[in-house]
């Protein structure tokens, strides 16, 4: 009998968290291990309101890059705090020793395949690649301005952005995403993001995020580029 109350309490807390969406599953995750962040950032991206755009980012990309890099600006609060008020509305002192915590620590994070269909491609490995592009296009200009600068120019004018454009379709759409900064409470987070789709065609953002009747809600954006 005792098994059966107890079967029915938890059927209705469960229910009760359905029809409310208060509870943040991740409310308790150990934001040092590598797992459970891959396991909130899939979450996160499913679960974000209607208002955001990263949804759309994520089904028009065909790549991840798979570093989790911890934003190194968040160090720096006074540089996107307008205000002593604005920083109180947001964060308590807690929550900014716990943030940086987070930041400094030496652990690196990559994204888990498993989490994602797209294809994962190695951050380090495509950085390599593209200082290669580009250095191969620099010695060519040089070879060319010592023909001709009238060459040089030309060659850096028209052909030297279509061969970019060749070039960065191998690896184009991608998005990059940084290792999730939580507050304290794990019910607020800072996430931040980077979409390349190509030349004069990236966007990046960073912003502060609260869990709410089951969606994560956009606070405030720390900062974003566009280009």
């Amino acid at each position: 009998m005792r098994i059966k109350h107890f079967v029915i309490i938890i059927l209705l807390l469960f229910s009760c968290n359905k029809r409310g969406n208060y509870h943040n599953e991740f409310e308790n995750i150990d934001v040092f291990n590598e797992e459970q962040i891959n396991n909130f950032t899939q979450f996160f991206i499913e679960n974000l309101d209607h208002k955001n755009d990263l949804p759309s980012f994520v089904k028009s990309t065909k790549f991840y890059g798979n570093k989790l890099e911890k934003n190194s600006i968040l160090l720096k609060p006074e540089r996107w705090i307008i205000t002593k008020t604005q920083q109180d509305s947001l964060f308590t002192n807690e929550d900014l020793i716990f943030l940086k915590q987070q930041i400094t620590d030496k652990k690196e994070y990559s994204l888990n395949r498993k989490n994602f269909t797209q294809k994962i491609i190695n951050s380090d490995s495509l950085r390599k690649e593209n200082n290669k592009f580009s250095d191969w296009q620099d010695k060519k200009t040089d070879s060319l301005r010592k023909i001709s600068i009238s060459k040089a120019k030309e060659y850096i004018s028209h052909e030297a952005s279509s061969e970019y454009q060749n070039y960065i379709k191998k690896y184009t759409p991608i998005l990059h995403i940084n290792k999730p900064i939580f507050l304290k409470d794990k019910n607020r987070v800072i996430f931040s993001y980077y979409m390349y789709s190509g030349y004069l065609s990236a966007y990046s953002e960073t912003a502060i995020f609260e869990f709410k009747n089951g969606k994560w809600h956009k606070l405030k954006i720390i900062y974003s580029t566009i280009s």
